[in-house]
């Protein structure tokens, strides 16, 4: 996920970066799926306004690890690959590849605070 400064014409210039796999958007919350790393939720407020930063990590979910049926996927770690954050009730999905469906309500400082209509 990159953020890029458009008030200007020099779109090369990243104003932050985090690197994952896949992420799902609900207000001002992004919700990225990390393998090792699990869920992690991230505030996107820093992005806007005149003097934008990087977002910030505000909540993470880590699912243990499971027992692995291949050799080509290592066991006893999580691999969270996919999310789907839904707007609708606020609900976040997200999927890892040993042990499976996860469902979550973000709460806290993961939670959005700012709601969007989404599906």
């Amino acid at each position: 996920m990159h953020r890029l400064r458009t008030g200007c014409l020099d779109l090369t210039r990243s104003t932050g970066c985090f690197s994952i796999h896949d992420r799902g958007v609900m207000g001002d919350r992004a919700y990225a799926s990390w393998y090792s790393n699990g869920l992690v939720a991230l505030d996107l407020s820093p992005l806007a306004g005149s003097s934008p930063g990087p977002p910030t990590v505000v909540g993470r979910f880590v699912p243990e690890g499971g027992a692995s049926p291949t050799p080509w996927l290592p066991g006893g770690v999580p691999l969270v690959w996919g999310v789907f954050a839904r707007s609708s009730d606020g609900l976040v999905f997200a999927s890892d590849m040993l042990t499976g469906l996860w469902i979550l309500r973000p709460e806290g400082g993961a939670a959005p605070s700012t709601r969007v209509p989404g599906p």
